[in-house]
């Protein structure tokens, strides 16, 4: 898997499987910035299914003909020197899910280490570290801001050397 995984892709692919149930709810996916995504150091079928399950939770909880918006970027988390990776959020503007819900949900990963729980800025994250990287795990976030957005978090590392995207 030297050349990665094209993350667009799978976020299509995964989109065509959940069609049935968008139109079932009247809910639109919309992807933005995910056509720049470079290639994730991931396992594919992994990726796909994790998608899926993310993706599946959030039309779930999105109100009937509301929007679900998957948002794609590249990042440095630990300053401008660190390793680049990628970030895909998604975002619903159903229920607040509980902690308790998303630990739920990662726990269904296979292998997954929940890392902890936080309170800052009136907002809860959640985070947990997943089998689904090669080299290094990915990591899968859940942040309540309010009750009325939520966002899962997912974060892959980059394929190769692409430390000057």
């Amino acid at each position: 898997m030297s050349d990665g995984v094209d993350v667009l892709r799978v976020l299509h692919d995964v989109r065509v499987l959940l069609a049935p149930l968008t139109r079932r709810r009247d809910v639109t996916v919309v992807l933005t910035g995910c056509d720049a995504l470079p290639p994730a150091a991931v396992d594919e079928q992994k990726l796909g299914r994790l998608l899926y399950k993310l993706l599946t939770v959030a039309i779930r909880n999105t109100p009937v003909k509301g929007t679900v918006r998957v948002a794609g970027e590249v990042v440095r988390t630990d300053g401008s020197r660190a390793r680049p990776l990628i970030q895909i959020a998604i975002s619903d503007p159903g229920p607040g899910a509980t902690l308790e819900d998303f630990e739920r949900l990662v726990r269904s990963f296979n292998p997954v280490e929940i890392l902890g729980a936080e309170q800052r800025s009136g907002a809860v994250t959640m985070t947990a570290a997943s089998g689904l990287g090669e080299a290094e795990p990915a990591m899968v976030s859940l942040r309540l801001a309010s009750h009325e957005v939520r966002t899962l978090l997912l974060t892959l590392p980059l394929a190769g050397n692409n430390d000057g995207v």
